[in-house]
């Protein structure tokens, strides 16, 4: 089958098209904390390295739902606007089921982290506090906004230099996180999750030899 995205309505077409085949995405569980002192928790799968020199994660924030009765910009995008700074905490299997509950739509005025009872630990150099129990924690302040789109689908590509990293000595050998010692999860399409349980190994071809 073919899909001409010129003939075909983007959402929800490219949306599924694409979060049914890119896939396993690392999620970037994202704590903010807004000028109210409220802060936020939010999962997002739309996540990875953009540079290393700068350190550089980018994060795409779509628009909320219009049929939630709130507001489309997510508390995430507009805590990042107004303060620059977030966690960025990485989300292992005994950490799937909260997470989860996360990604609900709650109202402003309401914390993910009360409400759902995680505890979390002072960050280094931000104001966000960071989720306890992750094990691998990137402290971030935001390095630009960029808008795609406008209505429902459209998103913000967010660039944040990376300030600060808690690694746990739980995930560590030789001084450096180990892949195999950490328990993280990826997105699937609809309501999937998979492990990085399983896993192998290919070495880089060498050309010319």
């Amino acid at each position: 089958m073919e899909f001409d995205l010129s003939q075909t309505p983007p959402m929800p077409a490219f949306y599924l098209l694409a979060s049914n085949a890119i896939q396993p995405r690392p999620i970037a569980w994202v704590s903010t904390q807004g000028t109210d002192g409220i802060s936020n928790l939010a999962p997002f799968s739309f996540f990875t390295i953009a540079c290393v020199a700068p350190p550089v994660l980018s994060l795409t924030i779509t628009w909320r739902r219009s049929s939630t009765g709130l507001s489309p910009e997510k508390d995430t995008l507009r805590n990042l606007r107004e303060t620059g700074e977030c966690v960025i905490n990485i989300v292992t299997e005994p950490l799937a089921g909260v997470m989860n509950q996360s990604c609900g739509d709650y109202p402003p005025e309401i914390s993910e982290i009360s409400a759902l009872g995680i505890a979390t630990v002072p960050s280094t150099q931000v104001t966000p506090p960071g989720v306890a129990a992750s094990p691998v924690r990137f402290e971030c302040r935001l390095r630009q906004l960029i808008p795609l789109g406008d209505g429902p689908g459209s998103s913000h590509v967010v660039l944040l230099d990376v300030i600060h990293v808690h690694a746990d000595d739980a995930v560590l050998s030789k001084d450096m996180i180990d892949p195999d010692k950490l328990a993280s999860i990826g997105k699937l399409g609809g309501d999937g999750y998979t492990s990085t349980e399983t896993r192998f190994s290919l070495p880089r071809p060498i050309i010319g030899q």
